[in-house]
């Protein structure tokens, strides 16, 4: 369809107790707009620091995404497991990767199936047999566009280490030289196939959801450079493409809408 198609994008909320009781009055403004086709939520469902990882938590946050009448895509934040090692947060009670798979067991618990009430029917990597685990890797085309999220998350890209000791269940899960690996894999995987179905759609552009701001001046070069590989990999392809790409983050807490691929470099 060449019909108008609006997004309602939210990121790093709900922060703390008061964000989190504010949080309905938010989704029942988004709701109440005839516009809105379709939520996202960029991913940080929590606070770093005033809120833990516990199970309840994340059960309290899906109730609520519950709530939104419109479809919701959801792609996860750093605070909901790459930062839920850290002592000073969670009494170092989880392991990173173990909080991802309760992060995709509660919020995708239906491959390529929206949240909110409006079911949306969404590509999924779950389909893709050498990626099947990344069910939060999503893909759909609307308005001559593709919109696809990627686990891209924010704490260097999951490169700051998850210290020791950790909890004893870390041997039942993926160690973090695994979890990195095989998310670049994926990722590198899942933004060529957006680019080429942009291509066989002939697509006007492309639209990218992910939590990381992978360009963040506030925390130089050592953080932007845990995702060089994979901006290297969008600079190529957003070259080949030739038409408009936009980059959809949370992350840094900063409105910012700039150009920060340089043809030079």
């Amino acid at each position: 369809s060449a019909n108008p198609y609006t997004l309602a994008v939210i990121g790093d909320i709900p922060y703390g107790a008061q964000k989190l009781e504010d949080f309905p009055k938010l989704i029942a403004l988004m709701n109440a707009d005839p516009k809105v086709d379709v939520a996202v939520h960029l991913g940080d469902i929590k606070a770093g620091s005033s809120s833990s990882c516990t199970d309840e938590y994340f059960t309290t946050i899906r109730g609520l995404f519950d709530t939104f009448q419109d479809p919701l895509v959801y792609t996860p934040g750093d605070n909901e497991w790459t930062d839920c090692h850290v002592a000073s947060k969670n009494n170092g009670l989880y392991t990173p990767t173990e909080r991802l798979a309760a992060v995709r067991a509660l919020f995708f618990p239906v491959p390529g199936q929206t949240l909110g009430g409006r079911k949306k029917q969404l590509l999924t990597q779950a389909d893709d047999p050498d990626n099947s685990a990344f069910v939060e890797n999503t893909m759909f085309m609307e308005s001559r566009v593709i919109f696809a999220a990627l686990n891209i998350t924010g704490s260097n890209n999951d490169l700051a280490s998850w210290g020791s000791p950790l909890p004893a269940d870390a041997a039942s899960f993926p160690t973090q030289a695994e979890e990195v690996a095989s998310r670049a894999q994926a990722n590198t995987a899942w933004l060529n196939k957006a680019f080429a179905l942009a291509n066989t759609e002939d697509a006007a552009a492309v639209v990218l959801f992910m939590q990381a701001d992978m360009w963040d001046p506030e925390k130089g070069a050592a953080h932007q450079a845990g995702y060089e590989p994979f901006v290297q990999s969008v600079a190529v392809h957003t070259v080949a493409f030739g038409k408009p790409v936009l980059v959809l983050n949370g992350d840094s807490h900063v409105y910012r809408s700039d150009n920060p691929l340089s043809a030079a470099d």
